[in-house]
């Protein structure tokens, strides 16, 4: 996206939340650079981007990720889990940044069927 892009989408975003703000508190989450690894793997190998690998694996990558790979599902669920916990019904959702993996893309449409189980308004 160039920079004109961006600034559009925050001018609209302002737009929305200066319109809002005198009616009422806006409520919103912000999402930004999710980077989910489907194929992450809780007993993965740090060094093969957390997969799993055929090799005995001496490390663990760990239940909600490891640093040096994408993030995993249980890390977003969490993620998600407690946004719904704090704010069940926000104004709106901003999702920025993209949200494959550096290595791969998934199928379209895989993580918007997430935020549909938790947000369907």
């Amino acid at each position: 996206m160039r920079w004109f892009e961006k600034a559009l989408c925050y001018a609209f975003v302002l737009t929305l939340i200066f319109k809002w703000s005198s009616a009422k508190q806006v409520t919103f989450w912000q999402l930004t650079d999710v980077h989910v690894d489907l194929l992450y793997d809780v007993n993965g190998d740090p060094k093969n981007l957390c997969h799993k690998n055929s090799s005995e694996n001496l490390s663990n990558a760990g239940k909600f990720g490891n640093y040096k790979c994408e993030a995993n599902w249980d890390l977003l669920n969490s993620a998600l889990d407690f946004m719904k916990s704090e704010q069940s019904n926000p104004d709106f959702i901003l999702w920025t940044g993209d949200t494959p993996p550096h290595w791969r893309h998934p199928p379209p449409g895989t993580f918007i069927s997430i935020f549909k189980k938790r947000y369907s308004n």
